[in-house]
Protein backbone atom coordinates (compact mmCIF):
# COMPACT_ATOMS: atom_id res chain seq x y z
CA UNK A 1 0.00 0.00 0.00
CA UNK A 2 0.90 3.52 -1.00
CA UNK A 3 2.01 6.07 1.38
CA UNK A 4 -1.13 9.02 1.16
CA UNK A 5 1.34 11.39 1.40
CA UNK A 6 2.78 10.35 -1.67
CA UNK A 7 -0.06 10.09 -3.54
CA UNK A 8 -0.98 13.84 -2.50
CA UNK A 9 2.47 14.92 -3.29
CA UNK A 10 2.51 13.24 -7.10
CA UNK A 11 -1.19 15.00 -7.24
CA UNK A 12 0.27 17.86 -6.66
CA UNK A 13 3.48 17.93 -9.23
CA UNK A 14 1.07 16.74 -11.71
CA UNK A 15 -1.44 19.82 -11.57
CA UNK A 16 1.85 22.13 -11.58
CA UNK A 17 2.88 21.00 -14.29
CA UNK A 18 -0.19 20.67 -16.76
CA UNK A 19 -1.07 24.45 -14.94
CA UNK A 20 -0.98 27.18 -17.88
CA UNK A 21 1.86 29.88 -17.30
CA UNK A 22 -0.91 32.37 -16.46
CA UNK A 23 -1.51 30.27 -13.53
CA UNK A 24 2.16 30.21 -12.56
CA UNK A 25 3.17 33.09 -9.82
CA UNK A 26 6.70 33.55 -10.81
CA UNK A 27 8.08 30.66 -12.81
CA UNK A 28 7.93 28.90 -16.05
CA UNK A 29 9.19 25.52 -18.16
CA UNK A 30 10.03 25.34 -21.45
CA UNK A 31 10.80 21.62 -22.41
CA UNK A 32 11.66 20.06 -25.79
CA UNK A 33 14.16 18.19 -27.83
CA UNK A 34 17.75 19.47 -27.96
CA UNK A 35 18.36 22.96 -29.59
CA UNK A 36 17.37 26.11 -27.90
CA UNK A 37 15.05 26.35 -25.02
CA UNK A 38 13.76 29.87 -23.61
CA UNK A 39 10.83 31.10 -20.88
CA UNK A 40 10.58 34.32 -19.62
CA UNK A 41 8.14 35.35 -16.44
CA UNK A 42 6.58 39.00 -15.42
CA UNK A 43 7.47 41.10 -12.43
CA UNK A 44 5.07 43.65 -11.43
CA UNK A 45 6.48 46.98 -10.02
CA UNK A 46 4.24 49.34 -7.94
CA UNK A 47 5.55 52.87 -6.64
CA UNK A 48 3.47 54.65 -4.74
CA UNK A 49 4.29 57.89 -4.36
CA UNK A 50 2.79 60.19 -1.77
CA UNK A 51 0.23 63.91 -2.11
CA UNK A 52 3.08 66.24 -0.68
CA UNK A 53 3.75 69.87 -0.42
CA UNK A 54 6.64 71.99 0.81
CA UNK A 55 7.34 74.93 1.80
CA UNK A 56 10.40 77.02 2.51
CA UNK A 57 10.15 80.90 3.40
CA UNK A 58 13.81 81.73 4.79
CA UNK A 59 16.73 79.34 5.89
CA UNK A 60 15.98 75.62 5.71
CA UNK A 61 17.61 74.71 9.37
CA UNK A 62 15.90 77.58 11.16
CA UNK A 63 13.48 80.76 11.46
CA UNK A 64 14.78 84.02 10.16
CA UNK A 65 14.32 87.31 12.14
CA UNK A 66 13.99 90.24 10.10
CA UNK A 67 15.41 93.21 11.50
CA UNK A 68 14.79 97.34 10.68
CA UNK A 69 16.91 99.87 12.46
CA UNK A 70 16.08 102.95 10.66
CA UNK A 71 18.67 105.58 11.85
CA UNK A 72 17.61 109.12 12.66
CA UNK A 73 18.33 110.70 9.56
CA UNK A 74 15.84 108.07 8.09
CA UNK A 75 13.33 108.33 10.27
CA UNK A 76 13.30 112.29 9.10
CA UNK A 77 13.14 111.55 6.07
CA UNK A 78 10.31 109.03 5.77
CA UNK A 79 12.48 107.14 3.12
CA UNK A 80 11.55 103.01 2.82
CA UNK A 81 13.98 100.74 4.96
CA UNK A 82 15.67 97.68 3.88
CA UNK A 83 15.86 94.84 6.90
CA UNK A 84 19.09 92.67 7.81
CA UNK A 85 19.08 89.13 8.73
CA UNK A 86 17.82 87.26 5.83
CA UNK A 87 19.14 84.11 4.34
CA UNK A 88 20.30 85.24 1.03
CA UNK A 89 21.38 88.92 2.65
CA UNK A 90 20.19 91.91 3.72
CA UNK A 91 16.51 92.08 3.81
CA UNK A 92 15.97 88.99 0.91
CA UNK A 93 14.63 85.42 2.32
CA UNK A 94 14.24 82.39 -0.35
CA UNK A 95 11.20 80.92 -0.85
CA UNK A 96 11.05 77.73 -2.47
CA UNK A 97 7.08 75.52 -2.55
CA UNK A 98 7.28 72.17 -4.27
CA UNK A 99 4.53 69.98 -4.40
CA UNK A 100 2.83 67.29 -6.60
CA UNK A 101 -0.31 67.61 -5.00
CA UNK A 102 -1.73 70.31 -7.57
CA UNK A 103 -1.95 74.24 -7.76
CA UNK A 104 -0.62 75.81 -4.65
CA UNK A 105 -2.24 78.56 -2.60
CA UNK A 106 0.09 80.41 0.06
CA UNK A 107 -1.35 82.77 2.60
CA UNK A 108 0.24 84.82 5.19
CA UNK A 109 -1.67 85.22 8.65
CA UNK A 110 0.06 87.31 11.49
CA UNK A 111 0.19 85.57 14.92
CA UNK A 112 -0.14 89.10 16.71
CA UNK A 113 -2.85 91.94 15.77
CA UNK A 114 0.36 94.77 15.66
CA UNK A 115 3.79 94.14 15.68
CA UNK A 116 4.02 95.17 19.67
CA UNK A 117 6.64 96.61 21.79
CA UNK A 118 5.54 96.99 25.37
CA UNK A 119 1.97 98.73 25.36
CA UNK A 120 2.94 100.36 21.89
CA UNK A 121 2.11 98.61 18.59
CA UNK A 122 2.70 99.47 14.95
CA UNK A 123 0.12 98.33 12.06
CA UNK A 124 1.47 95.02 10.24
CA UNK A 125 0.55 97.54 7.16
CA UNK A 126 3.55 99.20 7.69
CA UNK A 127 5.72 96.36 5.82
CA UNK A 128 5.74 95.12 2.58
CA UNK A 129 7.63 92.02 0.11
CA UNK A 130 8.49 92.42 -3.37
CA UNK A 131 9.75 89.19 -4.96
CA UNK A 132 13.14 90.85 -6.85
CA UNK A 133 13.80 86.89 -8.02
CA UNK A 134 11.30 84.32 -9.33
CA UNK A 135 7.55 84.52 -9.86
CA UNK A 136 6.15 83.83 -6.08
CA UNK A 137 4.70 86.76 -5.26
CA UNK A 138 4.25 87.14 -1.52
CA UNK A 139 0.66 87.24 -0.15
CA UNK A 140 -0.43 90.24 1.64
CA UNK A 141 -0.52 89.73 5.60
CA UNK A 142 -4.14 88.70 6.77
CA UNK A 143 -5.50 89.81 3.09
CA UNK A 144 -4.36 87.81 0.52
CA UNK A 145 -2.86 84.69 -1.16
CA UNK A 146 -0.95 83.44 -3.94
CA UNK A 147 -2.19 80.83 -6.08
CA UNK A 148 0.76 78.31 -7.80
CA UNK A 149 -0.73 76.61 -10.83
CA UNK A 150 0.59 73.30 -11.19
CA UNK A 151 1.57 71.96 -14.65
CA UNK A 152 1.00 68.34 -14.94
CA UNK A 153 0.03 68.47 -10.98
CA UNK A 154 3.95 69.81 -9.75
CA UNK A 155 4.39 72.93 -8.48
CA UNK A 156 8.43 73.04 -8.32
CA UNK A 157 9.28 77.34 -7.72
CA UNK A 158 12.12 78.64 -6.46
CA UNK A 159 12.48 82.77 -5.89
CA UNK A 160 13.36 85.63 -3.02
CA UNK A 161 11.22 87.94 -1.10
CA UNK A 162 12.66 91.11 0.00
CA UNK A 163 10.98 92.98 3.15
CA UNK A 164 10.86 96.59 3.13
CA UNK A 165 9.39 98.72 6.46
CA UNK A 166 7.89 101.45 4.63
CA UNK A 167 8.93 104.19 7.27
CA UNK A 168 5.44 106.03 6.90
CA UNK A 169 5.85 109.88 6.72
CA UNK A 170 4.40 112.27 9.18
CA UNK A 171 3.88 108.82 11.40
CA UNK A 172 6.34 108.97 15.17
CA UNK A 173 5.98 105.21 17.29
CA UNK A 174 7.44 105.21 20.33
CA UNK A 175 11.25 103.88 20.75
CA UNK A 176 11.27 100.32 21.87
CA UNK A 177 11.56 97.23 19.52
CA UNK A 178 8.14 95.98 17.22
CA UNK A 179 8.01 92.07 17.03
CA UNK A 180 5.94 89.88 15.49
CA UNK A 181 5.59 86.68 13.69
CA UNK A 182 4.00 86.13 10.25
CA UNK A 183 2.75 82.18 9.28
CA UNK A 184 3.16 81.17 5.86
CA UNK A 185 0.67 78.69 4.49
CA UNK A 186 0.82 76.73 1.74
CA UNK A 187 -2.62 74.66 0.78
CA UNK A 188 -3.21 72.04 -1.92
CA UNK A 189 -7.12 71.30 -2.91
Amino acid sequence: MRDPGTFARLALASALLSASADGRAASNVDTGSPGNLATSVDLQFNITIPRFVSLRVGSAASINTLSFAPTAAEMASSFPVLATGGDIGGSDVTVQVISNAGSVTLTAATLTADLVSGGNTMPWSTLAATNPTGSIIAPAFNTGSTVLTAGAGIVNQTGSWRYIWSNPPNTLYGAGTYTGTVRYTAATP
